[in-house]
């Protein structure tokens, strides 16, 4: 979920051997972290005299995250992204606040881009993006009727956010919470071990399969937003972060190649026997010596080759694997720094946006036509959970959960306010009557299950706004009654919203992905990609990912659809090699014959075409040591993989080679 932790981090943090009646003492040493940051907020809030005391406890579950550098990062996208809100708000009313029409239509749309713009990103990015979006909801919508106090609202969003933020960055200082790079090295080496496995596996001439391969790519990707945090964790965390990153994509690199050889292996000729025992060993300067010694012979042959050279590329591949993990946890700078794309349907992207602000559109038309009490308050909170659920990878299950969590935090705000406090009129008091809940929210939200986890996220942000604690508290049934209502409304809309306004299944997600797969295998072999290969690796792996956690078709479809898209993958990879190498042959003066013929093979993925062009490009090739022999190298074993992966697959390929969509 956005407003919390994610599930693998969860597992982490509430690991632990003591347990206390049932568990772990690093989930109540969360719990009581938490709690004890809201009550600082509130107490500082009400020393300060904000208008808004609970916004300042929002904060803290907001920015509840069981490591710190999660809580900074988070906490620093919240402080720019209230900013920038402020700001649009203050424009927005400023050009439209005489015409109620405009402004709501502005407002709207300002709201839907910014939730378009946070489809693009993950985690606090993407939380960042939608808080920009909805501030202007929590700002000038419940200023709508009086737009002078825009500024001065304004600034006090921002006073609260900034004591929220200082209060639960003082506690997690105080209380030592656990950090980032802790866990995430742990994960990296768990991960680079697992994919050993599953190479020495596939050398074997074992196949893990594609559920095996998409659950390990998974596990390196889910990695990818601690990697994010630790630049806002510690001094060195920038170079770290990029060591990281460099040997992530070196073990997707792995497992793609390990069953491109294991493929390859199948489809030639050659005993690659000796290769596997080399490649078992790691000896990278045999492997070396064994292909210059191919190169070097008059007779040679793309076979031999393109056989050698995965074999020496999962050899590198797992020496910098360990290298970068050896730097990242030394603090050394990486051997490169590299990025983590990942995938985004645009198709996604658009509906959600427009489903944002169709929703808000048709909510205020309603709410104005009923003549409905304290319409601004519903209108901005229908904006914050519409776009809440646009930074979430299940819209759906976010609005269940909402559906869920908004009524336990409507009950647990009234019995709070009416039964366990009633009527009394002090802070300790008040601090200890919100234990209860927020212990439970914590507890919840360290839960290894994504919907229960997500529910107590859920309820531990919505429980200090329906209670929304104040110096004095007004303890007014009527006031409780209203802002349940309308917050039981807000998530009821949003529920219709999702599932009647251009509603997205998982069916047209996974079609989405299997297109913008074959469109960038496509624009590989046409030589008009957009990413490196290193690049190229890493967004086919995150999308492998998210293909294999759609809950759409039977098993066994499904396991084919995952084959198929490793078989995309890993083509899209070796075909942006092939056509750097051929880029670089060509700036180093390399016959262009032959590279025009590789070209042309490339783009029409013809077998019998790369076939001849890696013989052709080999010939060429001079047969003493150079760099030109090298490229000749990489450019030959790559586009050899190609043409026999082209003639095996020939039936799933049919679609990318006529361009067609299926």
């Amino acid at each position: 979920m956005p407003l919390m932790s994610s599930v693998q981090d969860a597992g982490a943090a509430s690991g632990g051997l003591f347990t206390l009646a049932g568990l772990p003492l690093t989930s109540w040493s969360y719990a009581f972290r938490i709690w004890f940051a809201m009550v600082i907020a509130l107490g500082a809030a009400f020393w300060l005299q904000l208008d808004s005391p609970s916004s300042a406890a929002i904060t803290v579950a907001i920015l509840a995250q069981p490591r710190r550098g999660q809580a900074f990062q988070k906490a620093g996208y919240r402080v720019l992204a209230t900013i920038v809100g402020v700001v649009a708000s203050i424009v927005i009313t400023a050009l439209f606040s005489q015409t109620r029409d405009l402004f709501l239509l502005a407002t709207a749309a300002w709201l839907a881009l910014c939730v378009y713009v946070a489809s693009y990103y993950d985690g606090n990015r993407a939380y960042g993006a939608v808080l920009s979006g909805y501030t202007v909801s929590l700002v000038a919508v419940i200023q709508i009727d009086a737009p002078q106090n825009v500024f001065i609202a304004g600034l006090s969003r921002g006073a609260a956010v900034t004591v929220g933020i200082a209060a639960i960055a003082l506690v997690n200082d105080v209380f030592a919470a656990p950090d980032v790079f802790s866990g995430l090295r742990v994960r990296l080496a768990v991960a680079h071990g697992r994919v050993n496995e599953m190479v020495d596996a596939l050398l074997r001439g074992d196949e893990p399969g594609p559920d095996r391969a998409a659950d390990l790519l998974g596990t390196i990707t889910g990695a990818r937003l601690d990697i994010q945090t630790l630049p806002s964790e510690r001094a060195g965390g920038g170079g770290q972060a990029a060591a990281a990153r460099s040997s992530a994509v070196a073990m997707v690199g792995r497992v793609a190649i390990a069953r491109s050889f294991s493929d390859l292996s199948r489809l030639v000729s050659e005993n690659v026997d000796p290769l596997r025992a080399l490649v078992w060993n790691d000896a990278v300067v045999d492997l070396e010596a064994g292909l210059d010694a191919e190169l070097a012979r008059p007779d040679r042959a793309p076979e031999g080759i393109a056989i050698r050279r995965f074999a020496l590329d999962l050899a590198d591949l797992r020496r910098l694997a360990s290298r970068e993990l050896a730097n990242m946890e030394e603090g050394l700078a990486p051997e490169r720094d590299v990025r983590l794309p990942i995938h985004r349907d645009r198709q996604t992207a658009w509906r959600t946006a427009l489903r944002v602000f169709i929703t808000v559109l048709a909510s205020s038309t309603v709410l104005i036509l009923s003549s409905w009490p304290t319409t601004s308050l519903t209108l901005s909170l229908v904006g914050v959970v519409a776009a809440l659920s646009a930074t979430t990878p299940n819209p759906g299950a976010f609005a269940k959960g909402a559906l869920i969590a908004m009524p336990v935090s409507v009950a647990a705000g009234g019995i709070t306010e009416f039964l366990i406090l009633d009527g009394v009129d002090s802070f300790p008091l008040l601090g200890l009557a919100m234990v209860p809940t927020i212990f439970a929210a914590c507890f919840l939200s360290l839960s290894p299950k994504a919907p229960v986890a997500g529910l107590g996220s859920l309820l531990l942000v919505f429980f200090p706004f329906i209670l929304s604690p104040a110096n004095p508290q007004s303890y007014n049934p009527q006031t409780y009654v209203l802002t349940g209502l309308l917050a039981l409304l807000a998530v009821c809309a949003l529920f219709v919203a999702l599932y009647t306004i251009l509603p997205t299944t998982d069916r047209d997600r996974r079609r989405w992905m299997i297109d913008e797969a074959r469109g960038d295998l496509r624009a590989a072999l046409d030589g008009t990609a957009r990413l490196t290969p290193t690049q190229a690796a890493y967004l086919t792996a995150d999308r492998i990912v998210q293909l294999s956690r759609l809950r759409v078709g039977f098993a066994s479809a499904k396991r084919w659809r995952l084959r198929h898209m490793l078989l995309l993958s890993t083509l899209t990879i070796v075909a942006t090699r092939a056509g750097d190498a051929l880029n670089d042959l060509g700036m180093a003066g390399f016959p262009s014959a032959p590279i025009a013929a590789a070209r042309t093979a490339l783009a029409r993925l013809d077998a019998a075409a790369l076939h001849d062009a890696a013989a052709a490009v080999l010939g060429s090739a001079p047969l003493e040591p150079c760099v030109t022999r090298s490229r000749a190298a990489r450019a030959v074993a790559d586009l050899f993989f190609l043409s026999v992966t082209a003639k095996a697959q020939a039936s799933q390929l049919r679609h990318t080679r006529s361009g067609v969509p299926a």
